[in-house]
């Protein structure tokens, strides 16, 4: 999976003077997950900073992708209080369905590498170095060079042990530089 992966970046990457809408992103992401062995969950604000652009496939159909860094985090309500954050670099995958000039929708997914974890007690055992959760959202402008992403991610599986199906909803802030 992972040559998979920089196979697939570095022919993306030797494509990238031809990207467009090439975007700076920033933003917040309400993350919440399933955690086994009795506790409950509480949904925590993360937050991600990257860039991100298109290449064109047709007049309707583009590639979307980027980097971002990312930083999702969940609450244990236990006594005291478990705080459990992954960061990871994240790179997407999508396909965007360009409905109008300033408007698409994307969906495919987002490969995560786990740069860290910061977990109170020890929560945190076995985290997995790649995960690939599904996303789909909406970009849009707003403004010549301001516009939002709004976007839903789910990923299926184990992020660590007792930690797994990590759900997230977000938006960010686009400047694009058109």
């Amino acid at each position: 999976m992972k040559i998979l992966v920089l196979l697939l970046l570095v022919a993306f990457g030797a494509q990238a003077q031809n990207y467009s809408n090439a975007a700076f992103e920033i933003g917040f992401r309400q993350q919440n997950g399933t955690v086994t062995g009795g506790a409950d969950e509480k949904a925590k604000i993360g937050y991600q900073v990257g860039v991100s652009g298109t290449l064109p496939i047709s007049d309707v159909i583009s590639f979307r992708s980027g980097l971002f860094y990312v930083e999702k985090a969940i609450e244990l309500d236990t006594t005291p209080t478990t705080e459990i954050k992954f960061t990871y670099f994240q790179i997407p995958a999508t396909l965007m369905f360009n409905l109008m000039d300033n408007l698409g929708v994307y969906g495919g997914i987002n490969v995560d590498f786990n740069l860290g974890d910061d977990c109170t007690g020890n929560t945190c055992q076995d985290v997995e170095s790649l995960t690939t959760p599904i996303v789909v959202g909406a970009a849009f402008k707003f403004a010549p060079q301001m516009g939002a992403n709004l976007f839903f991610e789910s990923g299926s599986g184990e992020v660590a042990t007792g930690i797994k199906d990590f759900k997230a909803v977000g938006a960010n802030l686009m400047i694009t530089f058109d």
